[in-house]
């Protein structure tokens, strides 16, 4: 590996070990799953999603290290969201999503927005909110969980009819009494690659 390439991989493992410590799902999976057997982390990571108030401000940190917009940004009424890539297709970075209310008034009457709008002025736009994990199979990945004491937020779960797009959170870590981090899990069926706003939807609402 390149320096510059490992010095890019310490600027995402850098945020992944402080969300890692501010969530006990996460945490679980990293020291158990990930660590005491070896795995590559970023090669099971499907994304990693930050909340922000200003999302061209917030890619910046990103923009250095080698990533770009990744389609069109996937608008959800009172939010909205852009998915950003690594311009290395080999690079085995995941991806970086990053969610944004709407402009406008709408953003403290609809829900989505609301929630986004006031994580970040709990937590800033500095930590992640979850990182998706990737299963093959979604029921099997979530009772393996379940066995291992970690609680699934069964009203998260998501599921896109025409791609086959599966998706679920863990219960939200709190901090000073409000809902802070999530583990995501999510089956992502051959040949689907962008996120889905029924989908996106859902998951933000149970955040709240």
């Amino acid at each position: 590996m390149d320096s510059k390439k490992g010095q890019e991989q310490e600027i995402i493992k850098k945020h992944l070990l402080k969300y890692f410590q501010s969530n006990k799902s996460a945490k679980w999976f990293y020291e158990e799953v990930v660590k005491k057997n070896n795995l590559d982390l970023f090669s099971l990571i499907d994304h990693i999603t930050f909340r922000t108030k200003q999302v061209s401000g917030r890619f910046a940190e990103f923009s250095r290290i080698g990533y770009q917009p990744f389609g069109k940004r996937i608008e959800s009424g009172s939010w909205w969201l852009q998915v950003y890539r690594h311009k290395d297709p080999h690079s085995g970075f995941p991806a970086i999503v990053l969610d944004q209310p709407a402009d406008g008034f709408l953003t403290h009457y609809h829900e989505g927005g609301r929630i986004i709008d006031s994580w970040v002025s709990a937590f800033g736009d500095n930590e992640i909110h979850h990182t998706a994990f990737k299963v093959v199979n979604l029921e099997c990945a979530t009772k393996q969980f379940n066995s291992r004491g970690v609680p699934i937020n069964w009203e998260s779960f998501a599921e896109d009819k025409n791609t086959g797009l599966k998706q679920v959170f863990t219960i939200p870590q709190k901090k000073d009494g409000i809902s802070h981090t999530v583990l995501e899990l999510i089956e992502r069926p051959l040949g689907c690659v962008d996120l889905i706003v029924g989908n996106t939807n859902i998951l933000v609402s149970s955040t709240k």
